[in-house]
């Protein structure tokens, strides 16, 4: 069994806060289809469980761990509805790049949600030098609380003359009302005569 350190109260909480920070977001590897590419991909979330008026952040992550160069790189998210779009940034190794932008009208590919699509390069031109990595960042806001599933999201590039993609399992974001807990004050507390 192992031995866990005696903390102090303060650090008691801080580890607690810092634990519970942790299970809130979500960060998950997904494969990429066919094996090969050298990529690699990930998709985070800021938290799954987010208080209405809370931002949600998305952070899609492809890197490029072979030895030869990606192109055609192409992202797509789908949103259902209640889901707004505030702001989006795509860089590779930290410098900005301005991909092409589209969303189709809600429910054309998926019902009820919306589909934003990224073109980061067109095929046959470089988007993604070997040793580079692609980063995607949303940022989500809600127009009510409530349980959304973001369905599908997506890349798709060539490398090496060979189509791949890369995918994940559903995730379900909880958006909660706050809900003000403050007691009524007491009379005396109104200092009323």
């Amino acid at each position: 069994m192992p031995i866990i350190p005696k903390m102090r109260p303060f650090t008691s909480i801080f580890f607690f806060l810092l634990v519970l920070a942790g299970a809130c977001s979500l960060h998950a590897a997904e494969a990429v289809y066919p094996t090969g590419s050298g990529a690699t991909a990930t998709y985070t979330l800021s938290g799954t469980s987010l208080p209405f008026g809370d931002t949600l952040t998305v952070t899609r992550e492809l890197t490029n761990n072979g030895a030869f160069p990606l192109t055609g790189l192409y992202l797509s998210e789908h949103l259902p509805s209640g889901l707004q779009l505030a702001d989006v940034s795509v860089t590779v190794n930290n410098t900005p790049v301005v991909p092409a932008y589209s969303a189709l009208p809600q429910g054309s590919v998926i019902t009820n949600c919306t589909t934003h699509h990224w073109t980061i390069t067109q095929p046959g031109i470089t988007a993604l030098p070997a040793g580079q990595t692609l980063r995607l960042v949303l940022k989500l806001t809600f127009s009510q609380s409530g349980t959304y599933s973001l369905p599908l999201h997506t890349v798709a590039f060539s490398g090496n003359g060979n189509p791949y993609f890369a995918t994940g399992d559903p995730v379900t974001v909880t958006i909660t009302q706050i809900v003000d807990v403050t007691p009524p004050a007491a009379i005396g507390d109104l200092h009323v005569p």
